[in-house]
C-alpha cells in the first residue's frame, strides 16, 4: 500500500488592523480544527514582514490579504502581484470592507479565489470555505504524488 504524506498547510495573512487580523486568526484556527487539517499561520500587519516572508518560503499555499494596507486603498492587489511572481500558482483571498471593489482584480491579473467583507455575517462561512478548497488541492496533489504547485 502507498503511503499519502499529507502535507501541513501553510498560510499567510496580511492585515494591518489587530482587530482584525485576530479575528481572521481565530476563523482560521477554528475552521482548521473543524476540518482537522494541520497548518502554520504567518499573521503580520507589516508590508515589509510579508515581503520578507515571501524570499525565505515561496511554498505558501493560502494567502489572505487585507485590500486597504496602511491607508493604501488597493495595496492588497499590488501584494498580490507580487506573490504572483514568487509563486503563480498560490491561493489568495481578499478580505475587504469595500465589496465592491472586487471587480478590480481583474484589472490585477491577480486570480483571487474570494472576497470576504470583513463585516459580513457568513465571514467564518466563507472563511471556513477557502480553507475547505485548500484542502481539496493539497489532497489533489498528495494522492497525485506530484510535488506542490502551491
Amino acid at each position: 500500500m502507498c503511503s499519502i504524506r499529507r502535507r501541513r498547510m501553510k498560510i499567510t495573512i496580511l492585515e494591518d488592523s489587530a482587530v482584525h487580523r485576530v479575528r481572521l486568526e481565530t476563523a482560521i484556527r477554528k475552521g482548521m480544527a473543524e476540518l482537522g487539517v494541520a497548518a502554520r499561520i504567518l499573521a503580520t500587519g507589516k508590508i515589509m514582514e510579508f515581503e520578507a516572508s515571501l524570499g525565505r518560503d515561496t511554498s505558501h499555499h493560502l494567502y489572505f490579504l487585507d485590500l486597504d494596507i496602511q491607508g493604501e486603498r488597493n495595496k492588497g492587489f499590488e501584494v498580490a502581484q507580487l506573490i504572483r511572481r514568487y509563486n503563480p500558482h498560490a491561493i489568495i483571498v481578499f478580505m475587504t470592507d469595500v465589496p465592491e471593489v472586487s471587480p478590480l482584480a481583474f484589472q490585477y491579473h491577480v486570480s483571487a479565489l474570494d472576497f470576504i467583507d470583513k463585516d459580513g455575517a457568513d465571514y467564518d462561512k466563507r472563511v471556513k470555505e477557502c480553507l475547505e478548497y485548500t484542502a481539496r488541492q493539497l489532497r489533489i496533489i498528495d494522492q497525485k504524488g506530484g510535488s506542490s504547485l502551491l
